[in-house]
């Protein structure tokens, strides 16, 4: 069986560098602690998650989450 950081850091391996909403996450991996688990996948796998927070249009009090990893630049010679 997969570990809630297993299956964070699948789903933002198979989204290729689109943003994943942090409640999709949450649902998927069982945690309500996402924030937790890839700070966990960051120092002790040294995973670079980027993480962006915005303010939510309809409750202006609340922000929402968005988790993603960096598209890797290839360039050639």
């Amino acid at each position: 069986m997969d570990t809630q950081n297993e299956i964070i850091l699948e789903m933002l391996q198979s989204a290729a560098g689109r943003e994943i909403p942090m409640p999709v996450l949450a649902t998927a991996s069982g945690s309500l602690n996402i924030h937790t688990r890839c700070w966990e996948l960051r120092r002790k796998k040294g995973v670079n998650i980027l993480n962006r927070t915005e303010r939510d249009p309809l409750h202006k009090t609340r922000k929402l989450s968005f988790y993603r990893l960096p598209v890797e630049t290839v360039t050639e010679d």
